[in-house]
């Protein structure tokens, strides 16, 4: 099954209406939100998950961004495999399953 956490969907709908604006963006993102099973849902699991990956995080001194910390909280509260290309900062989070 294929899902896209909620923060990351935002993320890619934000690019619609950032510093370089595109309607062809726009349809982009429709187009690959077709193929996905489900968005999941930003919940008060996914909220306490991404607090205490914070927490983990900033105990070690190894802080990664605050969306790729609430993907992660939503990847590890939802059981689901985050794939990304963004190793370097993912992989600083303990019992977050990721692929590259």
């Amino acid at each position: 099954m294929r899902f896209r956490p909620a923060i990351t969907y935002a993320e890619m709908r934000y690019g619609q209406i950032g510093k370089k604006p595109s309607s062809k963006h726009k349809i982009l993102v429709d187009e690959f939100v077709k193929r996905l099973d489900e968005i999941l849902p930003w919940d008060q699991a996914a909220m306490d998950a991404t607090a205490e990956v914070n927490i983990q995080l900033t105990q070690a001194r190894s802080v990664i961004g605050e969306n790729d910390t609430a993907i992660a909280g939503q990847a590890i509260t939802s059981g689901c495999m985050l794939v990304t290309n963004n190793v370097r900062e993912f992989s600083r989070v303990p019992a977050l399953p990721y692929e590259d």
